[in-house]
């Protein structure tokens, strides 16, 4: 499970589809943000209720002091995932937005390549897979379903195939 929650690309989709419950592309961009802002408070959350203070019998320091202290390590360790969340939540959620009003073919494409392009980034980063290798290949294969999902959409419905953007 730990390997799954670190991928970024269900992250991207999540504020993809959170643009498209929008009307304008700054509404696009703030709920994309805000979508992939909450991921990652959520997601490391857990560090903020750290408590080194508990013994093998003791009773923990209060929760307002532990809140209290931990709070500046813990904002400095998620703030460049915050910086990350904002800019990325932010184009996802426009890329959505574009997918609700015009049914973009480029904004459906890198739905599906942020799936299928992160095992390869990876890869090429780290010259191995840190994980086990299923779950690399579920991935690509699910982003290489997504672009052609999104390509026979866009057939079937008479829109254009190419990107117009």
């Amino acid at each position: 499970m730990f390997w799954v929650s670190n991928l970024s690309s269900p992250w991207l989709a999540l504020a993809f589809f959170a643009g498209t419950s929008q009307r304008t592309v700054r509404g696009g961009a703030l709920a994309g943000a805000l979508a992939d802002i909450a991921c990652v408070v959520g997601f490391y959350l857990h560090f903020l209720l750290l408590d080194d203070s508990a013994g093998p019998r003791g009773h923990g320091s209060a929760l307002v002091t532990r809140l209290a202290d931990n709070f500046p390590h813990w904002a400095a360790f998620i703030s460049p995932w915050i910086v990350f969340a904002v800019v990325g939540g932010a184009l996802f959620g426009v890329l959505g937005l574009r997918w609700r009003q015009r049914r973009s073919m480029a904004a459906g494409i890198a739905l599906g390549a942020a799936f299928a392009f992160e095992p390869v980034a990876w890869y090429v980063r780290n010259g191995s897979f840190e994980s086990p290798v299923v779950i690399w290949l579920v991935e690509l294969m699910f982003g290489l379903l997504v672009m052609a999902l999104m390509f026979l959409y866009l057939r079937r419905s008479g829109g254009s195939c190419l990107p117009t953007e």
